[in-house]
């Protein structure tokens, strides 16, 4: 599916009330694999999110010096540690032309 039509299907879902909106933006990041949290995520989400993570279906990430926080599907561990490598040699790479 792409995404705008999972995005339809949810809101299908949704609508049926089949699917809450917890549910939703819990399997929105089990499609996406990788979700990297680079703003602000309004509390429901994230509490959400947190709960899915203690349940076991998301893996969760910290944010740490120049790596976001990120949420991920556990059975793609492998693709989140990836992702923070590269946000953190973006990162690094933007600091060293600052400081350049």
């Amino acid at each position: 599916m792409t995404d705008q039509n999972f995005l339809e299907y949810l809101k299908d879902q949704m609508d049926l009330g089949k699917m809450t909106a917890d549910e939703a933006n819990v399997q929105m990041v089990l499609s996406e694999r990788v979700r990297v949290i680079d703003g602000i995520v309004p509390r429901e989400v994230r509490k959400a999110l947190n709960a899915a993570v203690k349940e076991k279906r998301l893996g969760h990430r910290k944010k740490e010096w120049g790596i976001p926080e990120m949420y991920f599907n556990p059975s793609f561990e492998y693709l989140a540690k990836s992702k923070a490598s590269e946000c953190f040699d973006a990162y690094t790479a933007a600091l060293r032309s600052v400081l350049a």
